[in-house]
């Protein structure tokens, strides 16, 4: 599924979802029945912009390490290239990092571009 509109009522869609109970049988063993909610599980890609002078502070804070699955890693390598992303450098997990709530989360970074800089001024 793939959700577009503004965020406040795509975050009621998923709240609306995420109230949803289906039938289930055998949910405690042959014979027996219950409910369960429905999972939502959301897949986002996001665009993270830092300063490059602290590259690697923020890879290190943001990551929750890499993909476990080779299909996951295959799919990313894949995602990387056609979004024109150079591949993430070697980073010393050692140094300092921003402590972030990551409980139930993984976070895959997939690479760097580079901003484009011009001269003159910026209109919206």
């Amino acid at each position: 599924m793939i959700t577009r509109g503004i965020k406040h009522d795509v975050d009621r869609y998923i709240s609306d979802l995420q109230a949803q109970y289906f039938p289930f049988p055998n949910i405690q063993g042959p014979g027996t029945s219950g409910f369960v909610q429905l999972g939502i599980r959301p897949v986002q890609l996001w665009e993270v912009v830092f300063p490059k002078e602290s590259k690697e502070e923020v890879i290190k804070t943001l990551s929750t390490g890499p993909p476990v699955d080779d299909w996951r890693k295959k799919y990313f390598d894949l995602l990387r290239i056609s979004m024109g992303l150079t591949k993430l450098p070697e980073v010393d997990l050692t140094g300092p990092m921003r402590i972030l709530y990551k409980n139930n989360v993984a976070a895959y970074l997939l690479g760097t571009k580079e901003d484009k800089s011009f001269e003159g001024p910026e209109y919206l």
